[in-house]
């Protein structure tokens, strides 16, 4: 019986491997459905860091509140080289500006030569330097420049484990490390403007 029933189960087995394969049907997902999970994914995403943007605001925004109550708190022997910092930055940039003036005001002065408005070249390159080009230019170039160096040396300083050694001797990173550069870039900032606007006119006037 038992030599019976191991045949049996050997033809069973030879009968399966005989037979013919069953169809195997490939599921294909449509392009709008595609391009639905990839509007999907990206939606996520821009969500993730919106809320991780909203939460860093918010924890500065709790960090000035504590260091206003309490100013003590405040490290300001690290803010102000800190503060002096894009201030130089931008000086240099401003007289690099000032060629970009200058092609403003000829490009300006080329168009108003249609009309006979030549003579308004100085008004327009005023006006567009001192209400949008100054502040606008000033603050790409501290977002580029200053913001992206600060970026650099905070990311370093966490892949170095820096943050955490900050962490456990006591101190709040957002204080030492975050605040004294915000508060630097608000005093510096409207400066660099009026310094932007100065240059400027210059540019444009020469």
């Amino acid at each position: 019986m038992g030599g019976t029933a191991g045949g049996a189960e050997a033809l069973f087995q030879r009968v399966l491997e005989a037979g013919p394969e069953p169809e195997v049907k490939e599921y294909r997902r449509s392009l709008f459905v595609d391009w639905l999970a990839d509007v999907g994914a990206a939606t996520e995403a821009v969500g993730r860091q919106a809320l991780d943007l909203l939460a860093f605001f918010g924890s500065l925004v709790e960090t000035l509140l504590r260091i206003a109550v309490k100013p003590s708190r405040l490290r300001w022997v690290p803010s102000s080289p800190i503060s002096s910092a894009p201030a130089s930055t931008r000086c240099r940039s401003s007289h690099d500006l000032i060629p970009g003036r200058r092609v403003l005001a000829f490009q300006g002065a080329d168009q108003l030569r249609r009309f006979g408005a030549q003579v308004f070249t100085i008004n327009m390159v005023g006006i567009s330097v001192l209400r949008e080009m100054g502040i606008l230019l000033t603050a790409i170039v501290v977002a580029g420049r200053s913001g992206s160096a600060f970026t650099a040396e905070i990311g370093a300083m966490q892949v170095n484990e820096e943050v955490d050694a900050l962490r456990v001797t006591g101190l709040d990173p957002m204080e030492v490390l975050v605040a004294p550069r915000v508060i630097a870039l608000v005093i510096a900032l409207p400066l660099l403007a009026f310094f932007a606007d100065i240059m400027g006119l210059l540019g444009g006037g020469s």
